[in-house]
């Protein structure tokens, strides 16, 4: 729109000053040396109808990101190209326009170049950017245009766009900013992108470890409300499975450290696989036992007594598929226990979520207890598992142990 107005003023002040109103042979005779400055106005306003339009499609924009810069840069360079040629073609009429006497800030009385300075300074602005190397082609655009003006007018004409000296300097000078602008944008790009990227893997590095040691449903009411009292619950119908590892203590009284560590890193890798098959929270590992289980939300999303004894025969499994492919003498044995317990976060240093209540303290009994390689449930898990598979089989068995006492 302001190159539209700029051109209709334009042609109407050339009208004006030439007096081509006067009769239609002065008009048509004016028009006649309008043609060429008319077909550059027409190139430049089509182009900027076309980024218009572009503008809006978002998709183009993102997806062909290397195609709509080269197009920008051309663009611009067309657009200067099309300024320029179009006020040169109107040397005669604008200087003939201009009194003999008229000294623009004791500089020049050249319209070319007052006309076509402050257009190239809003093409080259960077409203519209383009990389760094490629805006280097402003300068080789800019020397091209000064030796085209230089070589087109002869030195007495006075026509010259680039007319006295200084503004030649000043030309080639401002084309030499526009590639050292786009450079200190991008860096600035740069250094903000990687600073972001560096802030939301930290953010997301934080939000991982807050899951592993939080039930992920307490860490978004923690975030939903900030201010809130720390997080305690009731729940009444848990699953919790607690396992130990037989033979692992004489196993790594017999290793290096880093292997005993590399070892428990390796089974507890397995169960931690698992909790992920099966949806199971881990609560805690102490020592060699390892504590998962289910309860109701906001601990876990599902509750089923049945995957949790599922989770605990898987881990028996794993840790005997373990030891025969390590050939060690390693086997787990795992507790199952079903009741009411409570959760919360304790401490104010490392916080952890924890269970408490009789549940736990049961559940210590019946994995301490447990044969080895076996999965031992209570009374109270057993009729949990059925109530959940409701009479239906889902290949369990269970074998009352027969001892009077454990």
């Amino acid at each position: 729109l302001q190159i539209l107005l700029l051109t209709v003023f334009e042609v109407v002040y050339l009208i004006i000053k030439r007096k081509a109103y006067v009769s239609m042979a002065d008009f048509i005779g004016l028009v006649h040396y309008l043609d060429t400055y008319l077909i550059c106005r027409g190139v430049c306003l089509l182009m900027l109808s076309c980024w218009a339009r572009a503008g809006r499609c978002r998709t183009f924009m993102l997806e062909w990101r290397a195609t709509v810069q080269a197009l920008i840069l051309v663009s611009k360079l067309v657009f200067v190209t099309c300024i320029f040629v179009g006020y040169n073609s109107l040397q005669w009429v604008m200087v003939q326009s201009v009194d003999d006497d008229c000294i623009t800030c004791g500089l020049t009385s050249n319209i070319v170049t007052l006309a076509f300075w402050p257009l190239y300074i809003f093409t080259t602005e960077d409203r519209y950017p383009v990389l760094s190397t490629l805006s280097t082609s402003h300068v080789v655009l800019a020397i091209t245009l000064v030796c085209l003006d230089k070589f087109s007018q002869p030195e007495s004409s006075g026509n010259r766009a680039f007319d006295p000296f200084i503004f030649t300097m000043i030309f080639i000078c401002r084309s030499l900013v526009v590639p050292l602008q786009a450079c200190l944008k991008e860096r600035g790009f740069r250094k903000r992108y990687q600073m972001t990227h560096a802030v939301e893997s930290t953010r997301v590095r934080i939000g991982g470890i807050l899951e592993t040691l939080l039930p992920p449903l307490v860490v978004e009411a923690i975030e939903t409300n900030p201010a809130a009292t720390v997080p305690h619950h009731h729940y009444r119908h848990a699953t919790i499975a607690q396992s130990d590892l037989v033979g692992f203590t004489e196993l790594a009284s017999t290793r290096r450290p880093k292997e005993v560590v590399e070892i428990i890193g390796e089974i507890f890798g397995l169960f931690d696989a698992l909790t992920d098959k099966y949806d199971i929270y881990k609560v805690e590992t102490v020592g060699d036992a390892y504590i998962a289980g289910q309860a109701e939300k906001p601990l876990t999303i599902r509750n089923s007594p049945l995957l949790v004894a599922r989770f605990a025969a898987s881990m028996v499994e794993a840790v005997h598929a373990w030891s025969q492919d390590r050939t060690e003498a390693v086997s787990c044995r795992v507790g199952v226990h079903s009741g009411e317990c409570v959760g919360g976060i304790v401490g104010n240093e490392m916080q952890r979520y924890h269970l408490f209540g009789n549940l736990m303290t049961e559940l210590e009994v019946l994995e301490s207890t447990a044969p080895r390689g076996r999965v031992q449930l209570s009374e109270a898990c057993m009729q949990a598992i059925n109530a959940d598979i409701h009479g239906q089989k889902e290949g369990l068995s269970f074998d009352l142990r027969p001892e009077p006492e454990l």
